[in-house]
């Protein structure tokens, strides 16, 4: 009878106790966690062959995308063009058993830019310039437009040499702008283009008031010496039109008919080769009429094509 009792008695305390407990309110739902990346950081101040002095985050180990038995090894470079006030972004890729030799990328890269709202990420316009090593080079961009991104996606699609079983590799980075060295970058080049100072000119004396100025001796009389034989100007060696800095560009041949190339930007320089019709090719611009063309970044310049025989994605 008792232990009822006591049964009843709990029974009713926690009836009593669970309207209370149904007002309480809800705890908050945690918010989505900020991303992260697993890149560490370095950063660096230097000199760079194109960008001059930079003020660069590094990265402190590659990234490695196994291929196989092969492995790729990425680096990206964050830098500050310190003269320009602008963010320029720099890859690098190699097989890790040959590190000397990079790799080329099949197709530009890509960067998109994850906002830290809802909202869906949109592309950044980059152009890239790839070196004779394969290294790609972004440059020009406002350091307020990676303020608004949660995180920086880099694209890549790499050409692999023969003999690793496919022909190429997808790979991905991800850079966080609110990483301590990231977002030190992006505060160097908000202060703007670092203006190099000027040596002031040498001060003059001036004259004493009330002194009469003496005058220079004159220079001693010498004899006339004869006339020199005018010499022909030796000839100027032809400047290439070809522009390193150009960046190349994907484009497709015509599909009407196989579309010559010529050994110099000019429709009387000779044929060298005919590329079929619609053949994906890459070209660099080298005038107003002529690109300088090639299948792949991998292989050398086939030659010269005209532009009117070229479609453009």
């Amino acid at each position: 009878m008792r232990r009822t009792r006591f049964l009843l008695v709990t029974l009713h305390l926690a009836a009593q106790a669970l309207p209370a407990f149904a007002q309480q309110p809800a705890p908050a739902a945690a918010e989505p966690p900020l991303p992260s990346s697993p890149l560490i950081w370095e950063i660096r101040d230097g000199s760079h062959p194109k960008l001059g002095p930079i003020r660069v985050a590094v990265p402190s180990t590659s990234i490695i995308t196994p291929v196989g038995k092969e492995k790729i090894l990425s680096l990206v470079f964050f830098s500050c063009e310190r003269s320009k006030g602008q963010v320029a972004i720099e890859l690098a890729n190699a097989a890790e058993s040959d590190t000397k030799g990079g790799l080329f990328p099949k197709q530009m890269p890509r960067l998109f830019c994850d906002p830290r709202s809802t909202a869906p990420r949109t592309e950044i316009a980059s152009t890239w310039f790839v070196s004779e090593l394969g290294d790609a080079l972004a440059r020009g961009f406002a350091p307020s437009l990676f303020r608004r991104c949660a995180a920086v996606e880099i694209i890549q699609d790499l050409a692999l040499p023969r003999g690793w079983g496919k022909d190429t590799q997808h790979i991905e980075i991800e850079v966080i702008p609110y990483k301590k060295e990231i977002d030190e970058v992006l505060a160097t080049c908000a202060e703007g283009p670092l203006l190099s100072a000027q040596a002031p000119a040498p001060a003059t004396t001036p004259p004493k008031a009330g002194a009469t100025p003496v005058p220079a001796p004159a220079p001693p009389k010498t004899a006339a010496a004869p006339p020199a034989t005018a010499k022909p100007a030796p000839a100027t060696p032809p400047v290439s039109t070809v522009s390193s800095e150009a960046p190349w560009r994907s484009a497709h041949t015509l599909t009407q008919a196989r579309s010559n190339v010529r050994s110099a930007p000019g429709i009387d320089s000779s044929v060298v080769t005919m590329l079929e019709p619609g053949a994906a090719v890459l070209v660099q611009p080298v005038g107003a009429d002529w690109f300088r063309v090639r299948t792949h970044l991998t292989h050398p310049p086939l030659g010269y094509i005209r532009q009117d025989r070229l479609t453009f994605p």
